[in-house]
């Protein structure tokens, strides 16, 4: 029926056909139907598939070519800028669409969520490829089949280059079993890990043109700040309060509220960084002081053996030598706690003071223990000022009236090198000397003044100096050749010393130096390297 018009035919019937129906016409295609569904007849009798009768529970209307052709080709008009395909859900609105240019769009701004699924058995991989020319040029993909506890199904981009051929096959991996990123490697061993292929920065952070924030944080798991990279580019460390711990095999860094950088070694000392060493230099002579004197550089002990037992009777114990330029800090070392049937005694120190400065004033007063109920044994009670002559420790009453109050305690005064109040660290001890007479007993001891080290109250045999505050021995090091003789040098070195000595709080050095014969150093000199 050419030319037909069917304007008022609202549907087509076509009674099913065993076979293709007659010869086919030159110009005139034709359709028709048989059991398996609508066909499509061109005027050379070569037919088409159009759409299969499928089963109710199959998907429909399915379109299969009879040939190596492609099952639909849809054709935009010429002047076209609507939609080449729209697929729309019974709302009318799209989910699905081909531009007129052949933009791909998903979903809708109304009612659907643009979702793309890519489905395969857990054996196999999937894709997406960015061709330019028929030719790959990037492939996101998923590696490795799935076999339990998460295991494949990983996530990497993969890079080709011109010819289409494998350039890069790791430029981005991600772990499903971990969430692991790396770039360059497929089994990560950090959160983020940069695996280099060439000799070239493996990682580069640039800040902002007008960058006033961090550039880099490095926390901890609670989310402390402890190094970070300013805004500069400049490498910061947090002022902590105190030390690290320790890590075998590892140095670690770090600052303090002092504005002084410390390092830590792998076994745990701790040191200051400084420039260049200083050495402190000290000479000494035992001429004339007789037999066995005990002499001090870079500071002194000045104590009694036995202690002190004061009470309600007795509530006062003088120390030092009247009119004589001690220039000590007065020290206690308690044997427990005191004693006061109520109220509160304190323990302090009177006498003259003197400043660093110069200042001098007579009739001070400082307290040790405001209460001395809270004394605790074997600790070191040190005052913060310095005194002349003859001072007093005192036993006060600060409140109430007790009867009876108590407390035993060893005493002393004090000076040691501080390196004018700075923090410093040990690293070497010197010695160059002429003997005057021979000593078999003579040593020179370096010792860390450390409130905070080994103290020991002793009822009648106090001494400030222990083993555990020893920096260094001659006898230590020299073992039996440790002899004097008389008109002969002698010398002693030790290096490598790492003693970090906190000049800023109460920390300093003292060296003592022991013989037993009459005159035995002729002279000395000591010299003490620090770095600060």
């Amino acid at each position: 029926m050419p030319n037909a018009s069917l304007a008022n035919i609202s549907s087509l019937r076509f009674a099913e056909q065993a076979a293709a129906p007659g010869l086919s016409v030159a110009g005139f295609s034709r359709t028709f139907m048989k059991a398996d569904g609508l066909y499509i007849e061109d005027d050379s009798g070569v037919s088409s598939m159009l759409v299969r009768n499928t089963p109710a529970t199959a998907a429909q209307n399915t379109i299969v070519p009879s040939a190596n052709v492609a099952a639909l080709t849809l054709k935009a008009f010429s002047d076209s800028t609507l939609e080449i395909f729209d697929v729309q859900r019974s709302t009318g609105n799209s989910v699905f669409r081909v531009e007129d240019e052949g933009q791909i769009d998903f979903g809708n701004s109304t009612d659907v969520e643009p979702v793309l699924i890519l489905k395969t058995p857990a054996a196999n991989n999937h894709y997406l490829y960015w061709l330019t020319d028929d030719k790959n040029r990037w492939e996101l993909a998923t590696d490795g089949a799935e076999g339990g506890s998460n295991v494949g199904t990983d996530l990497k981009l993969a890079s080709f280059n011109d010819a289409g051929s494998g350039l890069d096959t790791d430029v981005l991996f991600i772990k499903r079993s971990n969430s692991r990123i790396s770039l360059g490697n497929v089994s990560p061993q950090a959160r983020f890990h940069v695996d280099g292929s060439a000799d070239e920065v493996q990682l580069r952070v640039d800040g902002h043109s007008s960058q006033t924030a961090f550039i880099a944080e490095w926390r901890d798991s609670g989310g402390g700040i402890h190094m970070v990279v300013d805004k500069d580019g400049y490498l910061g460390f947090k002022e902590e309060a105190g030390a690290p711990t320790a890590t075998a095999d590892y140095c670690k860094m770090w600052g303090q509220s002092d504005n002084k950088l410390r390092w830590q070694d792998g076994d745990g000392n701790n040191h200051i960084v400084h420039g260049n060493p200083i050495f402190l230099t000290e000479v000494a002579s035992t001429q004339g002081l007789g037999a066995n004197p005990d002499i001090y550089l870079f500071g002194f002990y000045e104590f009694s053996a036995a202690d002190a037992n004061l009470d309600e009777g007795s509530t006062t114990q003088a120390f030092g030598d009247a009119n004589v330029s001690h220039a000590g800090r007065a020290f206690i070392v308690p044997s427990g706690a005191g004693a006061a049937a109520s109220g509160t005694v304190e323990i302090r120190v009177t006498g003259t003071s003197i400043t660093d400065a110069g200042s001098r004033t007579p009739g001070d007063n400082e307290t040790l223990i405001a209460d001395i109920t809270g004394a605790v044994q074997d600790t070191y009670y040190e005052t913060t000022k310095k005194w002349l002559g003859v001072v007093t420790f005192e036993l006060n009453i600060t409140a109430g009236a007790p009867a009876t109050y108590s407390l035993d305690f060893n005493y002393g005064l004090t000076n040691y090198e501080r390196c004018m109040e700075n923090d410093f660290t040990v690293d070497s001890v010197h010695i160059r000397g002429l003997a005057g007479a021979a000593d078999n007993d003579f040593d020179v001891r370096l010792y860390h003044h450390d409130p905070d080290g080994t103290w020991v109250y002793s009822a009648a045999a106090f001494t400030p100096l222990h083993a555990d505050q020893l920096i260094a021995s001659l006898v230590t090091d020299h073992a039996t050749d440790d002899k004097l003789a008389a008109s002969k040098h002698f010398s002693w070195m030790k290096t490598g010393l790492s003693t970090v000595v906190t000049g800023s709080a109460q920390d300093g050095i003292i060296a003592f130096i022991s013989s037993s014969a009459n005159n035995a150093i002729e002279y000395m000199n000591m010299r003490v390297g620090v770095e600060y």
